[in-house]
């Protein structure tokens, strides 16, 4: 399977929002999500020399000065174009207002992939603009997810307060079990618990959008899934440990595993400085 096949999965029968309907929502993806995935997915793919031709014509438009470099500003503009130019004006708004609040996450991401001091740190690159339509697309997955929770599980309405209860999540987390995180993978009521507790860092008793993303990104990333991979090139969820004990060991066993961990690391900061210093884009 492809890349952006796991970005955009097979979905049948998607449910469309209907606003006169009782609080309940068929779960699992909507189709506003399908047509927004829709129309960055052909975008994605780094080895296909189609999607690098978008994305080239995509970057023109994007970056009209040519100064090489999108701002926040920028970038959601160009989101915009890119939708009212599939969906027509109408839906294109719709789909553009819908999944905004995802936009600044999806672009913090991928701005930080840059070299640090580079004087880029602010903006996404060209080099980067291709993850950052991948990052996208996944934070709007994770956006659809949280909004079928919010509010009551009706996608994103007048109801919806950017935050979920416990009590939100325990009655509707099933509704997002058929979500492609393992995060979200059919929970008992008891791990329900426990997952909102884990995600609720600051115990609070609310969990808010960013994080929500950032406990399933984590997940993803320990998972070591397609998407979990793409992600891991985010700065902050590169060294993500397992969050289990570890089995004893004795201290040569963990001299060697130090060893490995610290090559990897030295290879994994080689490259990031190569992709930075050359002109290609970021895999």
């Amino acid at each position: 399977m492809g890349l952006a096949a796991t970005i955009v999965p097979s979905r049948k029968k998607p449910t469309i929002a209907d606003p006169t309907a009782p609080l309940f929502r068929k779960p699992g993806p909507s189709a506003d999500l399908a047509l927004f995935q829709s129309t960055f997915a052909p975008l994605i793919d780094l080895g296909d020399p189609q999607a690098k031709k978008g994305r080239a014509a995509a970057w023109k438009i994007a970056d009209p000065n040519g100064n090489g470099i999108l701002s926040l500003a920028e970038a959601d503009k160009w989101v915009l174009t890119a939708l009212v130019a599939k969906h027509r004006p109408f839906k294109g708004r719709q789909l553009h207002k819908l999944y905004r609040p995802s936009y600044l996450l999806a672009f913090d991401a991928a701005k930080s992939l840059g070299q640090e001091g580079d004087g880029n740190d602010d903006y996404v690159t060209k080099k980067e603009f291709r993850l950052f339509i991948a990052y996208l697309s996944l934070h709007a997955d994770l956006l659809d997810a949280f909004a079928a929770i919010d509010g009551g599980g009706v996608g994103v309405t007048k109801k919806d307060d950017r935050r979920i209860s416990r009590d939100e999540w325990i009655k509707g987390h099933h509704t997002v079990s058929t979500y492609d995180w393992v995060g979200l993978r059919k929970l008992t009521d008891a791990e329900a618990e426990a997952v909102f507790d884990k995600m609720d860092g600051n115990g609070g008793g609310f969990v808010l959008l960013k994080e929500w993303c950032d406990y399933l990104i984590r997940a993803e990333v320990k998972a070591g899934t397609e998407a979990g991979q793409l992600l891991a090139k985010v700065p902050k969820y590169s060294s993500i440990e397992e969050e289990v004990e570890a089995p004893a060991r004795d201290d040569g066993a963990a001299q060697k595993a130090a060893g490995i961990e610290a090559e990897k690391c030295r290879a994994a900061k080689a490259k990031a400085k190569a992709a930075a210093e050359a002109e290609v884009e970021v895999e």
